[in-house]
């Protein structure tokens, strides 16, 4: 699905803080896409 917009600072900082948090402990090697759905995955 295709947002329409582009992306802002505030929402890449939203993961950063989630991966930062301690719930976040056990997440290893994952790759993350902040593109809004412009590419399309397999």
């Amino acid at each position: 699905m295709l947002t329409g917009r582009l992306i802002e600072a505030g929402e890449v900082a939203d993961l950063i803080v989630q991966l930062c948090s301690p719930r976040a402990s056990s997440i290893m090697g994952a790759d993350y896409l902040i593109d809004g759905g412009i590419l399309k995955s397999a």
